[in-house]
């Protein structure tokens, strides 16, 4: 038996991230993030107070991707999520990077179909835990089980348990 070495394995040169999307199923490169970013900007849904809490690439269907070859064009697509901090507004769209169109964008709510609000960002682990502190009700229930003194060393997890 003979050893045909992995010439692809280079031991500390790899460039981990992509810069061009090669295949139907690789990451977003930054340049596609950017893109994405962009054509949502230039049609107006971006402002000051907009996040991203979301940004995914489409998989394409299974039939296109088990038949794709390389070297066949690519439909790169971007499902984002929206969230305006001003109005708690949140929206999904999905834009194509390689077409320069956005083909979906609606909005999100809890009460309705497709039920839904924007995942927790960093940003709001500090306001949630300054919102909690500050309640007069959670500061009473820490002192009445005897946890005055460790009230400041409190984390408040802002994530829920499930769905």
């Amino acid at each position: 038996m003979t050893h045909n070495p992995d010439i692809t394995h280079t031991h500390g040169k790899r460039v981990t991230a992509i810069t061009t999307a090669t295949h139907p199923l690789d990451p977003l490169t930054g340049e596609e993030i950017d893109a994405a970013r962009a054509l949502l900007a230039s049609a107006g849904h971006f402002t000051e107070h907009t996040r991203v809490p979301r940004m995914l690439l489409v998989d394409a269907p299974k039939e296109v991707v088990s038949k794709w070859q390389p070297g066949d064009a690519l439909d790169r697509r971007v499902k984002v999520t929206l969230l305006d901090l001003d109005s708690a507004r949140t929206r999904e769209a999905v834009v194509s990077v390689t077409r320069g169109e956005i083909d979906e964008l609606h909005e999100l709510t809890p009460e309705s179909e497709p039920f839904g609000q924007a995942q927790f960002m960093f940003e709001e682990y500090g306001l949630v835990e300054n919102i909690v502190k500050s309640s007069p009700e959670w500061q009473n229930a820490m002192k009445r089980r005897g946890l005055e003194e460790h009230m400041e060393l409190a984390f408040c997890n802002p994530l829920a348990p499930g769905f």
